[in-house]
């Protein structure tokens, strides 16, 4: 098992080194401390070019937790019958290693792999033949799923969401003790998100919600490279409702975009709701307008929570967004409705 690891990654190193800034030379860095990226610090609205991939998307010990003082007897139980030596869980760097040692390998080579192979195809395979088996579809759904477990956003969530509620409560009469039962802490958020990271059963759950939808690779033959982020699986809605948003994996007319290098996406939809979308389930297209590559970047953009990535320093698309909407890098907030009134969260 890997050693203390300070520097810890909510998107794998693995991941974000695919936007490498092309004229970099690779022969002269020393392992992965010398990857460099261009960025958009988007709180800042600033751009950083280049970047070293240490640098984004990462906390000191991130996934530091003393896991063992926490554990419910239903939590040991549970990780016993997933073969999680729960005696392990005293070593506080037990998600980081688990995450390096067991997933990011296998989560590398399935986007690697595809890159490779996509990269020399010619039309008659590009029309004929398949991005992804079944079998690789079902494996890569899973480690889509502990991707989007694993990201900052969903820390960024739990806490608004608890904020909203705590707003509720407390402008509806109920007692300190029945606020405090639904308030979050900042520290308590790793706990939470550790149990959701070791939780198979959930996280299989929504690896079935990810692979009943319709994939299709694209590749970019534009000459502007997709962006992704520090959130990179982004959902696109596509049917609004008034008393919940349809942002889920399975809302119907889900749109999902997960980019696997500045000219490859993965495109997953509402098969059903989008049977107006050209490909079959697993099957390969190419993208050859701007207007489309920009559709899917402005998506990165905005559910991005502070870094976007490029192997280019064109932000451009940032600054057009910006000009038509000053808010337009402001993620949808969450809303509570009780009693007539809307409840949102102070965090931006």
């Amino acid at each position: 098992m890997a050693g203390e690891k300070k520097n810890q990654h909510f998107v794998p190193k693995c991941y974000l080194e695919n936007w490498e800034i092309p004229n970099k030379k690779k022969e002269n860095r020393k392992k992965d401390r010398e990857i460099q990226v261009c960025a958009y610090n988007k709180i800042e609205q600033k751009t950083i070019a280049p970047i070293n991939i240490k640098n984004i998307a990462s906390e000191n010990y991130y996934y530091d937790i003393e896991f063992s003082k926490v554990l419910s007897e239903e939590d040991k139980q549970r990780f016993l019958s997933q073969g999680i030596d729960v005696d392990q869980l005293d070593n506080e760097h037990y998600i980081e290693n688990y995450l390096s040692d067991s997933i990011e390998d296998e989560f590398n080579r399935i986007i690697k792999g595809r890159i490779n192979r996509l990269s020399s195809m010619n039309t008659w395979e590009i029309e004929n033949c398949f991005g992804f088996t079944e079998q690789e579809k079902a494996l890569f759904s899973f480690h889509l799923s502990i991707l989007t477990t694993r990201v900052k956003a969903v820390r960024n969530s739990l806490i608004e969401t608890s904020e909203i509620i705590n707003k509720l409560l407390s402008e509806n009469g109920a007692t300190k003790e029945t606020i405090e039962k639904y308030t979050l802490k900042d520290e308590d958020l790793p706990f939470i998100q550790g149990r959701m990271l070791l939780n198979n059963e959930q996280l299989n759950k929504m690896a079935i919600a990810y692979f009943s939808l319709t994939w299709v690779l694209l590749i970019n033959k534009t000459n502007h490279p997709l962006f992704t982020s520090d959130n990179p699986i982004s959902r696109i809605p596509h049917i609004q409702n008034d008393l919940y948003p349809m942002v889920g994996i399975a809302s119907r007319g889900i749109e999902v975009c997960f980019p696997l290098s500045p000219d490859l996406l993965l495109l997953m939809y509402d098969g059903e709701y989008h049977n107006y979308k050209a490909g079959k389930d697993r099957s390969i297209g190419v993208i050859e307008s701007v207007d489309i590559i920009r559709y899917y970047n402005e998506a990165t953009v905005i559910q991005s929570e502070r870094w976007v990535v490029s192997s280019t320093d064109d932000f451009s698309l940032i600054e057009k967004m910006l000009s038509v909407n000053p808010e337009a890098l402001s993620k949808s907030d969450l809303v509570a409705s009780y009693g007539g009134k809307n409840y949102t969260s102070e965090r931006t």
